[in-house]
C-alpha cells in the first residue's frame, strides 16, 4: 500500500471514530436531558442544541488552531528557533549555529520580553552547552546567569517542554561547574536542582539522560568516582543513547577510568566510542569525541 492510500485509510478511519464519537455522544445527551428534562425545560432538547453546537465548536477549534499555527511559522524568533535546532542537528556547533543563536536571544531580549520563553530558556541552554565543547566556560556561564530560574520552574514551561528545559539547563550548569572546579556553585545547583531532577525522571529518554548527567558531573567535581560510574552507566544504557549511537556514555567512562588511573579501561571506552562514530558519524558525536580528546591531552 503506497503513501496515498495509507493517507487515505487512515483519514477514513478518523472520519469514522469521530461519527461514531459524534453519535455517541448525542445520543448521552438526549437521555440526559429526557431524564433532567422535567426540572429544566430547556434542557430538554439539550441533544437537539449538541447536534449543532458540538460541529461549530470543533470547527472554530480547528479555525483558531491553524491560525495560531500559521502565526507561530511567521514569528521571527520561531523560524531563528527552528534554524538554530536544525543546524546544530546537521552540522553540530558550527559558526552558523552560534550567530543564529546569538541573533535569536538578542531578538527576545529587544521584542519578546513577555512571550515565547520557551524558545529563548532552549536557545539559552543549547547555546551555553555549545560554548563548552568550545571551551569558552565564562560565555557558557555568561548565557546560563541570562536566565530566569523562576521562569524555567513555572507551570505553563514545565507543561509546554515536559522539564526539558530545566533539565538541560542544571545539566549545562553542572558541566561548567566541573569545567571550571567551582564545587561551591555545584553544592549550590545541587540543592536547587535536586527535586526537579527526581520529579521528572521517567518523562522521556532525553530528559533522563540530562538527569544523569547532571549527577554524572555533580559526583565528579565531589570526586565520588564511584557515584559518577554508575550515572555514566545509565547513560551508556539510555535506550536513546544506544539507538542513536551516542559516543557521550563511552567517554564519560572513559573519563572515570582516566582519573581513577585505569588507563586500560580508557582506552577501551574510547575505542568504544570510535566505534560508534564509525556506525554513525553525526557531527555532534564528532565534536563530543573531539572534545574529550583535547581534554585527555590537557590531562
Amino acid at each position: 500500500m503506497g503513501k496515498k492510500e495509507t493517507s487515505l485509510a487512515f483519514a477514513k478511519t478518523i472520519g469514522l471514530i469521530f461519527i461514531l464519537y459524534y453519535i455517541l455522544i448525542w445520543l448521552i445527551l438526549s437521555v440526559l436531558g429526557r431524564i433532567i428534562g422535567f426540572l429544566c425545560p430547556i434542557l430538554k432538547n439539550i441533544g437537539f442544541i449538541s447536534l449543532i453546537a458540538l460541529p461549530i465548536s470543533i470547527i472554530a477549534a480547528i479555525i483558531t488552531f491553524s491560525v495560531m499555527m500559521k502565526r507561530q511559522k511567521n514569528d521571527p524568533l520561531d523560524q531563528l528557533h527552528s534554524a538554530m535546532k536544525r543546524e546544530m542537528r546537521e552540522n553540530g556547533f558550527t559558526d552558523e549555529f552560534f550567530e543564529i543563536n546569538s541573533q535569536g536571544i538578542e531578538l527576545f531580549r529587544q521584542e519578546y520580553t513577555n512571550g515565547s520563553i520557551g524558545y529563548f530558556l532552549e536557545m539559552v541552554v543549547c547555546g551555553s552547552l555549545g560554548y563548552i565543547y568550545k571551551e569558552d566556560y565564562q560565555k557558557a556561564l555568561q548565557l546560563i546567569n541570562m536566565v530566569d530560574n523562576k521562569a524555567l520552574k513555572s507551570r505553563d514551561i514545565s507543561f509546554l517542554d515536559g522539564g526539558y528545559s530545566l533539565i538541560l539547563y542544571f545539566d549545562s550548569q553542572l558541566n561548567v561547574c566541573y569545567r571550571l572546579q567551582d564545587k561551591g556553585r555545584a553544592e549550590r545547583v545541587m540543592e536547587d536542582a535536586r527535586p526537579y531532577l527526581e520529579k521528572f525522571r521517567g518523562k522521556n529518554e532525553l530528559i533522563n539522560m540530562g538527569i544523569d548527567e547532571s549527577y554524572y558531573f555533580y559526583y565528579l567535581i565531589n570526586q565520588d568516582y564511584d557515584t559518577a560510574k554508575k550515572y555514566a552507566e545509565a547513560i551508556l544504557k539510555n535506550p536513546i543513547s544506544v539507538r542513536e549511537k551516542f559516543v557521550d556514555g563511552y567517554l564519560e567512562m572513559a573519563r572515570i577510568y582516566r582519573l581513577t588511573g585505569d588507563m586500560d579501561k580508557e582506552s577501551e571506552y574510547i575505542n568504544e566510542a570510535r566505534n560508534a562514530l564509525q556506525e554513525r558519524s553525526i557531527p555532534l558525536n564528532q565534536q563530543t569525541f573531539d572534545f574529550y580528546m583535547r581534554e585527555r591531552e590537557r590531562n
